[in-house]
């Protein structure tokens, strides 16, 4: 059921340009990275290395874009009258159980494939680079093996953080997911989203896709906690409205 969930979001043409527009975006950073720096060393040119526009867009927007694909497929269902049909046949469980699947993989792989282009571009343009980005200066001051590594071992480093990235913005639309159940109305899920997202990312997590910064792993993993724990909460919210729900028709 999983497989038809991503099938049928990618049934509208309007969702599927705005799929490849995310991953093209990402991928063209590569070329803004060259114009603002051409000796940057590829990992430090990478898309999450920097914090132009386009990194903004991509991160603070995430659940606008998503939401708009996937995350906000509940409400569709609900406009569209599937949604009683479809529990009929799966089950309340299983359906909220395959909403929040597909509302994190659908993100996931479009982010991951954006980023593994950019940083395929930024290895090709910028294949003879050398500059860190002031991140040398970094590890002298604070001398944190974490950091050392990261200097050491930037291309992995970096791969490192782009996983991770992708998991953080794909459970960034889980969260989007599970207001749509709560809130039950595009406007107040929308925004809801929007807020609740920034105000997530404007601490800790924000670190969970951010490489080469002067930050260490302790703000890594304050970051994946507090995720979790705005996850498992919005999760919890979203099962009990939805199974609140059980008695009126949807």
């Amino acid at each position: 059921m999983i497989k038809n969930e991503i099938k049928s979001v990618f049934k509208a043409k309007s969702r599927i340009i705005l799929a490849v527009v995310i991953v093209l975006l990402i991928g063209a950073d590569a070329f803004i990275a060259d114009l603002d720096n051409p000796n940057l060393h590829p990992a430090y040119a990478a898309f999450l290395s920097r914090a132009g526009i386009v990194s903004i867009i991509v991160t603070a927007f995430v659940p606008l874009y998503s939401m708009y694909i996937c995350a906000d497929s509940y409400l569709r269902d609900r406009a569209n009258g599937y949604c009683a049909v479809i529990i009929s046949r799966a089950g309340r469980k299983k359906y909220l159980r395959n909403k929040i699947i597909s509302s994190f993989l659908i993100p996931f792989g479009l982010i991951l494939t954006g980023m593994a282009l950019n940083l395929f571009l930024a290895l090709l343009i910028f294949n003879e680079g050398y500059d860190t980005s002031g991140f040398n200066t970094i590890v002298v001051n604070f001398k944190e093996a974490f950091f050392t590594f990261e200097y050491n071992h930037p291309l992995v480093s970096y791969i490192m953080f782009m996983l991770l990235g992708s998991v953080a913005l794909g459970l960034g639309s889980v969260i989007c997911t599970c207001v749509a159940f709560v809130a039950g109305r595009y406007p107040v899920a929308y925004l809801a989203s929007f807020v609740l997202w920034n105000l997530l990312t404007s601490g800790a997590v924000s670190y969970l896709y951010s490489p080469f910064v002067s930050y260490g792993a302790f703000f890594i993993i304050k970051g994946a906690a507090e995720l979790a724990l705005a996850v498992v909460t919005s999760y919890m919210a979203a099962k009990y409205c939805f199974m609140k729900r059980k008695a009126r028709i949807e």
